[in-house]
């Protein structure tokens, strides 16, 4: 279908305000790029409230572009803490229900004739991938709650990491990929988080390996 002529240009406004907040982390202008990361977050969850599976697609890949710029920022000596920033977002920008709702119930007689059909070979498949691209879009700023609840961890044990997420007195998510917790274990004093989802591909795979500096 044709695509809607809005989001091409919000594409480009999320790249240009991940630009400005990846300037101003290099500048340790935490403060402003806090504020940036915040006009991008707000464009992308009202996008993804919006009625069209496109729509909350394209929110999703917005929140990407966004989680590379909070990867930037835990990666910053001298960034503060986004933990209660992080933990403060809604677990998901995208309403992908009602948007799933919204195109079975705006199907013309004729289409629903072949619905079936349709739901079972092309529509299942379909949305069985955008939720797991919400699910691997979740995981991607929950791991970041936990590296913030690691990092605060080691500020306040000489720079040491838990040996297990048990030790830590911050809540942290499970990985939205699995529903269950992230694998954690500590490696001569590198901590190290991975998520294998079952249904993943080796992309899919996530390891973040922290050390503390």
């Amino acid at each position: 279908g044709a695509m809607m002529p809005h989001l091409p240009e919000l594409r480009q406004l999320i790249f240009l305000v991940a630009l400005k907040a990846r300037i101003q982390i290099e500048q340790h202008r935490f403060a402003d790029a806090v504020a940036s990361l915040q006009v991008g977050t707000a464009l992308a969850h009202h996008l993804g409230q919006a009625p069209l599976v496109i729509q909350g697609q394209v929110a999703m890949s917005m929140e990407a572009v966004l989680c590379r710029q909070l990867r930037h920022w835990v990666q910053t000596p001298g960034s503060p803490s986004l933990y209660g920033a992080i933990a403060a977002l809604p677990p998901s920008l995208v309403d992908t229900d009602k948007q799933f709702q919204y195109e079975a119930d705006n199907l013309t007689f004729l289409q629903r004739l072949a619905y079936k059909r349709t739901k079972k070979q092309i529509l299942d498949p379909a949305q069985a991938r955008v939720l797991f691209m919400q699910k691997r879009t979740n995981r991607d700023m929950a791991v970041l709650q936990i590296v913030e609840a690691l990092r605060h961890f080691a500020s306040t044990h000489e720079g040491r990491f838990p040996q297990t997420f048990a030790e830590l007195a911050m809540a942290i998510p499970d990985d939205p990929t699995t529903g269950k917790p992230f694998m954690y274990r500590l490696e001569q004093g590198t901590a190290i988080i991975e998520s294998t989802p079952k249904e993943a591909g080796p992309k899919e795979l996530l390891q973040y390996i922290l050390q503390w500096q």
